[in-house]
């Protein structure tokens, strides 16, 4: 059992000891806290991207630095590492080294626009219209006849005294005179 403890001591010294461990010629380190988290010695340090001014013809190149890829570049440019790849004929697995030169922008090339020409435009000669002579048609106009009106038959006036105030004290007369008669029947006995 003494021999396994001193086997165990011995490879951990070979493995992790802090001055000439295998493990630090690998570039990692063991944390004194916790020895079975293992971590590099160098993490890497993403560097921010500054970005470029543009050249006169309008292209942009950057020029890679530490710590940069190629997410952060588009990022910074505004482009999408798809665009970088093609301008730069770079393939999907390419590796960026420091120092490499990429096109971010490529640069915009003139289009060619006509130029305007003075040319006369000879004038064209425009149809008028001709007047189509109207014949004229003949137009009928309805005259009124004169037809009598017949008289009625019993010619009949109301006399003077039958107007609206006389009829309408005849019918109040009339009701009353009813509902006298129907209140005397429903109290008369049989």
């Amino acid at each position: 059992m003494r021999r396994f403890f001193i086997a165990i001591t011995l490879l951990f010294y070979l493995l992790i000891s802090p001055g000439g461990g295998w493990l630090a010629r690998q570039g990692l380190q063991v944390h004194a806290a916790n020895p079975f988290q293992i971590a590099p010695t160098n993490p890497p340090v993403i560097q921010p991207v500054i970005t470029a001014t543009p050249n006169p013809d309008g292209s942009v190149i950057h020029k890679v630095e530490s710590g940069q890829s190629l997410w952060s570049i588009a990022i910074a440019y505004g482009v999408t590492i798809a665009q970088i790849l093609e301008w730069n004929g770079l393939g999907q697995d390419a590796v960026l080294l420091v120092g490499d030169t990429l096109v971010v922008r490529p640069s915009s090339t003139p289009t060619i626009s006509p130029t305007p020409s003075l040319t006369p435009v000879p004038p064209t000669r425009t149809p008028s219209l001709t007047p189509t002579p109207v014949t004229p048609t003949l137009t009928y106009t309805v005259t009124p006849t004169l037809t009598e009106t017949p008289a009625p038959l019993i010619d009949w006036q109301p006399p003077s005294w039958l107007n609206e105030s006389t009829l309408g004290m005849g019918l109040i007369v009339i009701s009353a005179a009813g509902l006298i008669f129907v209140l005397l029947a429903a109290f008369r006995k049989r």
